[in-house]
C-alpha cells in the first residue's frame, strides 16, 4: 500500500503477452477489432493492495517481482517510470495475489483525475484548453496512447422513389425509413453506381438496350483528391479504400478511408525510404475519413465540387435530409514531441485542429483511447461541423430521425477469483461487460450530445436498438458459452433503464433482433433457433408473449406485413430463408421455409444491403454461394425467391455470375429499375426481367484483376 492509501502502478517489461497472474486474467478489447478477445492493453492502471504482507522483494521502495517468468515493477505513488520502461510497459488490469494468508481486500482501482471532481449534471462536458486535455489522457486508466515506434416500416429497406414518367426503382435495403446508409451499389433510377477497392464505375443503366460504362473514377484521381484535401506534407505513401456511396440528384458523394504512410522523424528530420517499404517498422501511419462530392449532372465527366475530411478510419455514416453525418474513430497517438495529436479536419480549404470547444470527454470513462469523431455534411451548401468525444472503442451506431446512437464498450477488468456455487454466479455477474451508449441530438448541422446511459452486455449490431416515442429500446448479451445471458432493456429520454428482461434464453446466443413497433422479434440459438415475440407497448414493464423453437437460426430479420416476419440464416451447413406468422404473438409459428444446397451461405446472413425485397412485388433476392464437395465447383449468383403470405416461400428461378470477380469484390447487391432486376457482381451487371427471370441483356463492366473462382452453377434447393 503506498503512502496515504495511494495506489501503486505496474507495469510489465515485456509487452507482448497475455497477463496472467495467480488466478486473475486480464481481458480487454484493443479494438477495432471485434469484442471479447483476450488482449493485452498497452496503457496504465492502478491496483490497491492489502496492508498485508506482499510476497516480494522491494528494493529501493519499489516492488520488483516475476509474473509467469516476466519481470514486472510496481511502482509507489508518484514514481514516473523511466522512457524505456513506459515504452515498453503492459499493464496488469487484474491481480490476484495468490499466496497463504493473502486472498482478500484486493481491489482494482481504475479511476479519472483526481476523483474529487463534481460533474454534476454536466453528461459531456468539453475541454476548455490543452492542458486540460493532455492532463485528461495522461490520468485516464484506459488511455491507449503511445510515442510512435514504441511496442505499442415493411418496406423500410427498400425505399422507392420515381420521377414524373420515370420507372420506380428500389433503395439500398436500410434500418430506419427515411435515413440512406452508404453502400457499394446505388442507383438513381437511370444509372447504377458500383465501387470497388480501386475505382468507382459509372453504368448506364436504364433503358437496358442502352446499357454501357459511361464514367470511371479510379484510384489515381482518388488518391490526387485526398492529396489536394488533406495536404500531407511529409506523407511518403498513401493507399486509400472506399468505404460507400451516396447518390442525390445531380451529386455523387464517395466516402473514402485514406491512409498515409509518413517517414519516420528523428532528431528533428524525417528519415527517407522507399514507398514500397513504406509500411514496414519505422513508417508512421496516419488515417483520414474523406468525403468527396462529385458533380454528375454531365454524367460522363464527373467533376469535383467540394471535399470534406476528418482525423479517424469510417466506422459508418449515415444521411437525413441531405445532410451526411459520418462518424470515425481515431486513436489518441503521443507523437514524437510528447504532445497529443488532436482530430484535425479540411473542408477542402487548410486542414485545421478541431476545436477544443467541440471535443467532448466522459469523465468517468475507464478507457480514454480513442476521439470518436463525427463530421456532418450538407451536401446543398457544402458547409460543414465537426464534433469530437473521447471515449472507448466505438462498437454499435445507430440513427433515429433526431439522434446518433453511439455506443462503447467497457469491461469491468475486476479480479476473477475461481470459486463455485453462488459466489463464482455472482463474480461471472460483476464481470460482464457494460456497453455504455452516448446520444447526439441532431438538426441539420446542428449536433449536441445529451445523454449518457449503460446497460449490461454487449450489442449485436445496429438493429439491435430502436428508438420509439422517445424510448431507447436495446437487445444485449454477455457472457461466454457456459454462461450467457440476454437481456432486453427500455430507456428514457435521459438513457436511464426503466424497464428490462434479464435472463432470456440463458446459454443461448442473440442471432438477430428486430424493432418492428411496440414489438420486438429476437432470435437465439444454441442448437435450435427460439424466435421471441417481446412485448414493449409499456417501457416500463416489457413482456415475452410467445417463443417458437425451429431447427437452425436466423441472422437477418424483415417485417413483411403486421402478421408476418422473413428471416434469413442458416440450418446445418444450408442457407435457410424462413417465413414467420406472428399474427398470434403468443403462438408465432414458422409458415414456409426454404433451404439453399447443403453447403451455402449468403451475404444477406451478415450484410443487411445485399437483401432486396419489396413485398409489393413479392419479390425477394438474395446473394448466394455454394460449394460442391463432389466436384469442388464453387458457385455464386443470386435467387430470386416468391414470398407470398398466402402459399409461402418458393424458388423463381437463380441468376448465375460465375466466372465473375464476385467472390473477390463483394459486389453483391440486387435492385430494380421498372420491371427490370439487375443483379451485380465485381466485373458484370445483369439485367433479367422481372415477371419470368429472361435474360435481357448483360454488361462486363470491369476487367478481372483476379482468376477467376468460380465455375458451373450447381447449387441444389429444397423447399418444404
Amino acid at each position: 500500500m503506498g503512502a496515504a492509501g495511494k495506489p501503486y502502478s505496474i507495469g510489465f517489461i515485456d509487452a507482448n503477452w497475455p497477463c496472467h497472474c495467480g488466478l486473475a486474467v486480464g481481458r480487454a478489447d484493443i479494438g477495432p477489432g471485434p469484442p471479447n478477445s483476450d488482449a493485452l492493453v498497452r496503457r496504465r492502471s492502478r491496483v490497491r493492495f492489502p496492508p498485508v504482507a506482499l510476497p516480494f522483494h522491494v528494493p529501493g521502495g519499489g516492488i520488483d517481482c516475476e509474473v509467469n517468468g516476466k519481470a514486472a515493477f510496481i511502482y509507489p505513488p508518484n514514481t514516473p517510470m523511466s522512457d524505456n520502461m513506459y515504452s515498453k510497459s503492459a499493464i496488469l488490469i487484474a491481480l490476484i495475489i495468490a499466496a497463504t494468508g493473502v486472498t482478500a481486500g484486493v481491489s482494482t482501482v481504475l479511476t479519472i483525475g483526481d476523483g474529487t471532481g463534481d460533474h454534476g449534471s454536466e453528461k459531456m462536458p468539453a475541454f476548455s484548453s490543452y492542458h486540460e486535455l493532455s492532463s485528461f489522457f495522461d490520468e485516464a486508466s484506459g488511455s491507449s496512447y503511445n510515442y510512435w515506434g514504441a511496442t505499442g416500416g415493411m418496406d423500410s429497406g427498400m425505399q422507392k422513389e420515381a420521377a414524373s414518367g420515370s420507372p420506380d426503382y428500389s433503395r439500398t435495403n436500410v434500418q430506419v425509413e427515411g435515413i440512406d446508409e452508404a453502400d457499394i451499389v446505388k442507383t438513381d433510377g437511370e444509372y447504377v453506381y458500383s465501387a470497388s477497392y480501386d475505382s468507382i464505375a459509372i453504368i448506364r443503366a436504364y433503358p437496358p438496350s442502352a446499357m454501357a460504362l459511361v464514367a470511371e473514377i479510379g484510384i489515381d484521381e482518388l488518391k490526387e483528391e485526398a492529396n489536394d484535401t488533406l495536404k500531407h506534407p511529409d506523407a511518403s505513401y498513401i493507399d486509400m479504400s472506399i468505404a460507400g456511396l451516396y447518390v442525390l440528384p445531380g451529386e455523387l458523394v464517395v466516402i473514402a478511408n485514406v491512409y498515409f504512410w509518413s517517414n519516420y522523424y528523428y532528431g528533428g528530420e524525417y528519415a527517407t525510404f522507399a514507398a514500397d517499404s513504406a509500411v514496414s517498422m519505422g513508417a508512421r501511419s496516419s488515417q483520414q475519413t474523406l468525403i468527396l462530392i462529385y458533380d454528375i449532372t454531365v454524367i460522363e465527366i464527373p467533376t469535383i465540387l467540394k471535399s470534406f475530411s476528418i482525423s479517424g478510419y469510417s466506422v459508418t455514416s449515415r444521411m437525413l435530409g441531405g445532410v451526411i453525418y459520418s462518424v470515425s474513430q481515431q486513436y489518441v497517438w503521443k507523437d514524437e514531441l510528447g504532445d497529443y495529436e488532436m482530430p484535425e479536419k479540411s473542408d477542402g480549404g487548410d486542414v485545421t485542429a478541431v476545436p477544443l470547444s467541440e471535443i467532448h470527454y466522459d469523465p468517468d470513462t475507464e478507457d480514454a483511447g480513442y476521439y470518436l469523431n463525427i463530421l456532418a455534411v450538407d451536401t446543398g451548401d457544402f458547409k460543414s461541423k465537426s464534433k469530437s468525444i473521447v471515449a472507448g472503442w466505438a462498437s454499435t451506431i445507430y440513427m433515429s430521425p433526431g439522434s446518433l446512437y453511439l455506443t462503447i464498450v467497457k469491461y469491468p477488468f475486476s479480479e476473477v477469483i475461481v470459486f463455485s456455487g453462488a459466489a463464482a454466479r455472482q463474480a461471472s455477474e460483476d464481470n460482464r461487460p457494460t456497453t455504455t451508449i452516448y446520444r447526439v441530438d441532431v438538426d441539420e448541422l446542428s449536433m449536441r450530445v445529451s445523454a449518457k446511459g449503460d446497460v449490461k452486455g454487449l450489442l449485436l449490431n445496429q438493429f439491435s436498438m430502436d428508438e420509439k416515442d422517445g424510448y431507447l429500446r436495446l437487445a444485449s448479451y454477455s457472457g461466454d458459452w457456459q454462461d450467457r445471458r440476454n437481456a432486453v432493456y427500455v430507456l428514457n429520454s435521459n438513457l436511464t433503464t426503466i424497464g428490462s428482461i434479464q435472463d432470456i434464453a440463458v446459454n443461448e446466443t442473440i442471432q438477430s433482433s428486430r424493432f418492428v413497433g411496440d414489438t420486438l422479434y429476437m432470435v437465439t440459438f444454441r442448437q435450435v433457433d427460439p424466435l421471441f415475440v417481446i412485448d414493449l407497448s409499456v417501457p416500463e414493464a416489457p413482456v415475452i408473449l410467445g417463443e417458437l423453437t425451429v431447427p437452425g437460426f436466423s441472422t437477418y430479420l424483415h417485417p413483411v406485413d403486421d402478421d408476418h416476419i422473413l428471416g434469413i440464416g442458416s440450418e446445418g451447413s444450408s442457407t435457410k430463408i424462413s417465413l414467420f406468422d406472428v399474427s398470434d404473438p403468443t403462438q408465432p409459428k414458422e409458415d414456409s421455409k426454404y433451404l439453399i444446397g447443403n453447403y451455402s451461405y449468403s451475404a444477406a446472413s451478415w450484410e443487411h444491403k445485399a437483401v432486396l425485397f419489396d413485398a409489393e412485388k413479392e419479390l425477394l433476392v438474395i446473394p448466394v454461394s455454394s460449394y460442391d464437395y463432389e466436384s469442388w465447383n464453387t458457385a455464386s449468383g443470386f435467387f430470386v425467391f416468391e414470398i407470398s403470405v398466402d402459399s409461402g416461400i418458393s424458388l423463381r428461378g437463380t441468376i448465375s455470375h460465375n466466372g465473375t470477380s464476385y467472390y473477390w469484390y463483394g459486389n453483391d447487391r440486387a435492385l430494380y429499375i421498372g420491371d427490370y432486376l439487375y443483379t451485380v457482381s465485381g466485373s458484370t451487371v445483369k439485367v433479367n426481367l422481372i415477371s419470368d427471370l429472361s435474360e435481357v441483356g448483360e454488361l462486363r463492366y470491369r476487367e478481372e484483376p483476379y482468376y477467376d473462382v468460380v465455375y458451373g452453377l450447381a447449387i441444389g434447393a429444397a423447399a418444404e
